[in-house]
């Protein structure tokens, strides 16, 4: 992907972000050129993205980004440098996608770059899928998704699917889609040998009987297929056999559940493709929170928008500093609920066993149980036993 940098600094030559960008210095006579001029220089080299340099003033910047914005707005525009406070507002109406200063550092624009990367691409596969939207069907897909590790998304799925499994015995299915990271067997002392590393592939079995067959139960009543076991495995998952076997599943299971891993992997678009209840799951810290709301940004622009959206508030912590009106001003979105911090969670994953298995009450697990109802339709949400600080989902 192609970055064109406009600027005159060193920051030019330090700048080495991660392989996948091509980034030039912008052709530009800075001493002569308007800014009809450089906007159409930069529209020649066609590129992806382009950042404004710190050494740009703000009117120029503005400009050039609103210039764009009306001649070429498939370039997307990053400022990174040193602002004051009326920057941003004029900046998010001049087109800018995001704005990334010199305290936070290249490595912060670098990430930033990498965001509207995973945007593009999600743009691009939406595209080739015809924009279609998902027909209908009698299933729950709920995905688990969050903006970094140790979110405590995967604890919340596991537990998520074995509360359903106690309101409909085998008619849940735990898909592990963190290809990398996944946990799920560990969390559950699952060893199993077909895992999605040998199912979504081009050679995997996607009839209905021969999947159900590759997956592994659970004594509490639900299937689990774990994450690949090997990065072998990891390499011949296949993205259009990952949507076959999604489909497949929900086809053959009430609900169906997955765990992702963070960021914007192809799993994980294929994942928010197919679900019918997107769970962000967040914690009380400002940069997860920020990249929250980038991701979601981009599922928006790229038309990722035919499921129920859930925003919840993991291991709210009254020492952390942030509560849940502080986040939901960072987020700019509501939060549906918020769930304690409990000591006993982590010491049921050490032993294997779904939390909600070890608490018949108390700590997290009214809240959890709670939210596994809600999201299986069996239960109206004002019967719902209320958390103390939020409801469960807002209105919309």
């Amino acid at each position: 992907m192609k970055v064109t940098v406009l600027s005159q600094e060193e920051f030019v030559e330090d700048f080495q972000p991660n392989k996948r960008f091509e980034v030039e210095a912008a052709d530009i006579d800075y001493d002569n050129d308007e800014i009809t001029d450089i906007v159409g220089k930069i529209a020649k080299d066609h590129p992806s993205i382009l950042v404004i340099g710190p050494d740009i003033s703000e009117e120029a910047a503005i400009a050039v980004s609103s210039k764009l914005r009306e001649s070429n707005p498939e370039i997307e525009t990053v400022a990174y440098g040193d602002y004051d406070s009326e920057f941003l507002p004029l900046a998010m109406k001049a087109g800018f996608r995001d704005v990334v200063s010199e305290e936070e550092g290249l490595s912060e624009l670098d990430r930033s770059l990498t965001l509207l990367a995973d945007a593009h691409r999600l743009l691009e596969n939406n595209l080739r899928a015809g924009g279609a939207p998902a027909e209908e069907s009698n299933s729950n897909v709920i995905c688990f998704f969050g903006p970094k590790g140790g979110t405590g998304k995967t604890t919340l799925a596991v537990n998520v699917a074995y509360q359903l499994a106690q309101i409909a015995p085998n008619e849940v299915v735990l898909v592990d889609l963190d290809l990398v990271g996944g946990e799920v067997g560990h969390l559950l002392q699952i060893e199993s040998s077909a895992t999605v590393g040998t199912v979504a592939t081009q050679q995997g079995m996607q009839d209905p009987t021969a999947l159900k067959l590759s997956l592994s139960t659970h004594p509490a009543g639900f299937s689990v297929l774990p994450a690949p076991n090997s990065f072998d495995e990891i390499n011949r998952v296949d993205d259009e056999a990952t949507e076959a076997m999604l489909e497949t599943l929900a086809e053959s299971f009430k609900y169906v559940v997955l765990d992702t891993g963070p960021g914007s992997s192809d799993a994980t678009i294929a994942a928010v493709q197919a679900c019918t209840e997107l769970v962000s799951v967040i914690t009380p810290e400002i940069g997860g929170l920020r990249i929250l709301q980038r991701h979601i940004e981009g599922f928006d622009q790229v038309g990722l928008v035919d499921h129920r959206r859930h925003f919840i508030l993991n291991k709210d912590d009254p020492k952390s500093g942030m509560g849940v009106e502080n986040v939901e001003v960072a987020l700019a979105r509501p939060v549906s609920l918020t769930i304690p911090v409990d000591r006993a969670i982590p010491i049921a994953g050490n032993q294997g066993v779904p939390y909600l298995e070890t608490k018949a009450k108390g700590g997290a697990s009214d809240v959890i149980r709670g939210l596994a109802m809600a999201l299986s339709g069996r239960e109206h949400l004002a019967e719902a036993p209320q958390p103390a600080k939020s409801g469960w989902f807002s209105k919309g």
